[in-house]
Protein backbone atom coordinates (compact mmCIF):
# COMPACT_ATOMS: atom_id res chain seq x y z
CA UNK A 1 0.00 0.00 0.00
CA UNK A 2 2.85 2.47 0.75
CA UNK A 3 4.27 2.02 -2.80
CA UNK A 4 1.20 3.20 -4.68
CA UNK A 5 1.39 7.07 -2.54
CA UNK A 6 2.65 9.25 -4.54
CA UNK A 7 3.50 12.88 -2.55
CA UNK A 8 3.90 16.15 -4.59
CA UNK A 9 7.07 18.06 -3.86
CA UNK A 10 6.30 20.82 -2.02
CA UNK A 11 7.52 24.96 -3.14
CA UNK A 12 8.49 27.18 -0.30
CA UNK A 13 7.18 30.86 -0.84
CA UNK A 14 9.03 33.69 -0.11
CA UNK A 15 7.10 35.84 2.22
CA UNK A 16 7.31 38.53 -0.32
CA UNK A 17 5.28 36.45 -2.70
CA UNK A 18 2.82 35.50 -0.48
CA UNK A 19 1.74 39.07 0.26
CA UNK A 20 1.85 39.57 -3.26
CA UNK A 21 -0.73 36.80 -3.60
CA UNK A 22 -3.00 37.84 -0.82
CA UNK A 23 -3.05 41.83 -1.61
CA UNK A 24 -3.48 40.81 -5.00
CA UNK A 25 -6.29 39.01 -4.81
CA UNK A 26 -7.86 41.36 -2.88
CA UNK A 27 -7.68 43.87 -5.28
CA UNK A 28 -8.98 41.55 -8.23
CA UNK A 29 -11.59 40.24 -6.08
CA UNK A 30 -12.77 44.27 -5.43
CA UNK A 31 -12.48 43.46 -2.28
CA UNK A 32 -9.76 46.79 -2.01
CA UNK A 33 -11.30 48.95 -5.11
CA UNK A 34 -9.11 52.08 -6.81
CA UNK A 35 -8.63 54.82 -4.35
CA UNK A 36 -8.24 52.84 -0.90
CA UNK A 37 -5.19 53.21 0.90
CA UNK A 38 -3.55 50.12 2.17
CA UNK A 39 -2.19 49.54 5.97
CA UNK A 40 1.06 51.23 6.60
CA UNK A 41 4.29 49.49 6.68
CA UNK A 42 4.44 48.68 10.41
CA UNK A 43 0.90 47.40 10.63
CA UNK A 44 1.11 45.50 7.94
CA UNK A 45 4.39 44.05 9.65
CA UNK A 46 2.35 42.85 12.98
CA UNK A 47 -0.76 41.52 10.35
CA UNK A 48 1.99 39.08 8.38
CA UNK A 49 3.88 38.51 10.86
CA UNK A 50 6.77 38.82 8.39
CA UNK A 51 10.08 41.19 8.33
CA UNK A 52 9.75 45.09 7.06
CA UNK A 53 11.42 44.17 3.98
CA UNK A 54 9.18 41.34 3.13
CA UNK A 55 6.43 43.93 3.15
CA UNK A 56 8.18 46.45 1.05
CA UNK A 57 9.32 43.62 -2.14
CA UNK A 58 5.65 42.65 -2.03
CA UNK A 59 4.90 46.37 -2.45
CA UNK A 60 7.40 46.91 -5.02
CA UNK A 61 6.00 44.16 -6.69
CA UNK A 62 2.05 45.31 -6.90
CA UNK A 63 3.45 48.86 -8.25
CA UNK A 64 5.06 47.54 -10.43
CA UNK A 65 2.25 45.47 -12.02
CA UNK A 66 0.45 48.75 -11.57
CA UNK A 67 -1.86 47.56 -8.85
CA UNK A 68 -0.99 50.41 -6.47
CA UNK A 69 1.00 53.33 -6.49
CA UNK A 70 3.07 53.90 -3.19
CA UNK A 71 3.96 57.62 -2.23
CA UNK A 72 6.98 57.82 0.03
CA UNK A 73 5.81 59.44 3.63
CA UNK A 74 2.48 58.77 2.37
CA UNK A 75 1.74 54.86 2.31
CA UNK A 76 0.40 52.82 -0.46
CA UNK A 77 -2.76 53.16 -2.53
CA UNK A 78 -5.14 50.98 -4.72
CA UNK A 79 -4.41 52.88 -8.29
CA UNK A 80 -7.21 52.47 -11.71
CA UNK A 81 -5.30 49.60 -13.87
CA UNK A 82 -4.55 50.77 -16.96
CA UNK A 83 -3.67 49.31 -20.53
CA UNK A 84 -0.62 49.61 -20.12
CA UNK A 85 -0.58 46.85 -18.09
CA UNK A 86 -1.16 44.26 -21.24
CA UNK A 87 1.28 46.14 -23.26
CA UNK A 88 4.59 45.16 -20.75
CA UNK A 89 4.47 41.38 -21.45
CA UNK A 90 4.19 42.20 -24.86
CA UNK A 91 7.05 44.71 -25.14
CA UNK A 92 9.21 42.27 -23.08
CA UNK A 93 8.49 39.22 -25.77
CA UNK A 94 9.20 41.46 -28.93
CA UNK A 95 11.99 42.78 -27.37
CA UNK A 96 13.70 39.33 -26.48
CA UNK A 97 12.48 38.41 -30.31
CA UNK A 98 10.47 35.14 -28.81
CA UNK A 99 7.83 35.83 -30.91
CA UNK A 100 7.73 37.04 -34.30
CA UNK A 101 5.54 40.22 -35.25
CA UNK A 102 3.61 38.53 -37.90
CA UNK A 103 2.16 36.41 -34.54
CA UNK A 104 1.54 39.64 -32.79
CA UNK A 105 -0.51 41.33 -35.42
CA UNK A 106 -2.33 37.88 -36.05
CA UNK A 107 -3.12 38.36 -32.16
CA UNK A 108 -4.30 41.82 -32.28
CA UNK A 109 -6.16 41.23 -34.96
CA UNK A 110 -8.09 38.41 -33.17
CA UNK A 111 -8.31 40.44 -29.71
CA UNK A 112 -9.45 43.41 -30.99
CA UNK A 113 -12.51 41.91 -32.97
CA UNK A 114 -13.33 40.27 -29.92
CA UNK A 115 -12.84 43.26 -27.83
CA UNK A 116 -14.73 45.86 -30.06
CA UNK A 117 -17.69 43.49 -29.99
CA UNK A 118 -17.72 43.39 -26.50
CA UNK A 119 -17.73 46.89 -26.02
CA UNK A 120 -20.55 46.71 -28.60
CA UNK A 121 -22.59 44.89 -26.67
CA UNK A 122 -21.92 46.26 -23.59
CA UNK A 123 -21.84 50.05 -24.66
CA UNK A 124 -24.37 52.68 -23.16
CA UNK A 125 -25.57 56.58 -24.10
CA UNK A 126 -23.04 57.70 -22.30
CA UNK A 127 -20.30 55.38 -23.99
CA UNK A 128 -21.80 56.31 -27.54
CA UNK A 129 -21.77 60.90 -26.70
CA UNK A 130 -17.84 59.98 -25.25
CA UNK A 131 -17.21 58.13 -28.92
CA UNK A 132 -19.12 61.15 -31.20
CA UNK A 133 -16.82 63.59 -29.08
CA UNK A 134 -14.23 61.91 -30.17
CA UNK A 135 -14.94 61.54 -33.55
CA UNK A 136 -16.14 65.46 -33.68
CA UNK A 137 -12.58 66.09 -32.20
CA UNK A 138 -10.60 64.12 -34.76
CA UNK A 139 -12.55 65.34 -37.63
CA UNK A 140 -12.17 69.00 -36.10
CA UNK A 141 -8.20 68.40 -36.23
CA UNK A 142 -8.15 66.59 -39.58
CA UNK A 143 -9.87 69.79 -40.82
CA UNK A 144 -7.05 72.33 -39.59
Amino acid sequence: MAESISFQPIETVRSSVAIYDQIQKMIVDGILKPGDKLPSERTMVNMFRKSRPSIREALRMLENDGMIQVIPGGGATVTMPDDSLLQKPFESLIAMRSIPIEDLIEYRQLTEIAVVGWAAQRRDEKNLKDMECCIQRASDILDR
